[in-house]
């Protein structure tokens, strides 16, 4: 009985070691054996609603001898079909946190921001979303270099229903009295009127 609990257990360990380890040599197979590999984008898709915080990010591996820094993970809104204006962005400056920054050879991190979506964006827009993250070799002065996190995305922006005050209930109540007290003083009124008649 031990060892048919104990077989899975062994199988189920070596599964989840395999892929942690080999997690990383996939993703140079897709990405052509680039510098730096960014897979695993985390971005939401379809209908996000004002005032929601949503999360942006994704998992960089290093695939070089030289050691990077990175500088900033940036999400551009663009108007859906039309990529020549940014609409608005949302950005994770790295030098905030200054262990978070430096990517040495070999290795993956998984790097994450939140955002609030307010009114700098419109109601009902497919927006086309591009997630980048800049980066730069230690110990040069050059520019940041960009890569894209996965493919772009669309998200339609929507307004939340705003749930009914609570006063609502007392002037439900109030409205209802109303009503009853209405059909009661046209009923009296009626059986009154029937009664004279007879």
């Amino acid at each position: 009985m031990k060892r048919k609990i104990l077989i899975p257990i062994l199988t189920l360990a070596v599964i989840l070691t395999a892929a942690f380890v080999v997690q990383p040599e996939i993703a140079k197979v897709s990405a052509n054996l680039g510098d730096l590999l960014i897979y695993n984008r985390l971005c939401p898709v379809g209908d996000v609603y004002r005032y929601d915080t949503i999360i942006f990010g994704g998992t960089i591996h290093n695939n070089d001898t030289r050691n990077f820094l990175l500088t900033e993970m940036r999400a551009n809104f663009y108007a859906e079909g039309n990529r020549s204006e940014i609409i608005h962005f949302y950005e994770y400056l790295f030098q905030h946190e200054v262990t978070r920054d430096e990517l040495p050879p070999g290795l993956s991190r998984t790097i994450s921001f939140q955002a609030t979506i307010e009114e700098e964006l419109d109601i009902e827009n497919n927006y086309t979303v591009m997630l980048i993250v800049s980066y730069y070799e230690e110990g040069t002065e050059v520019a940041p270099w960009t890569r894209q996190i996965g493919s772009n995305a669309t998200i339609n922006i929507l307004l939340r229903r705003i749930d009914a005050p609570n006063y609502i209930w007392a002037v439900m109540v109030l409205l209802s009295i109303g009503i009853l007290a209405f059909v009661v003083v046209g009923l009296v009124g009626w059986i009154r009127e029937r009664r004279a008649r007879q």
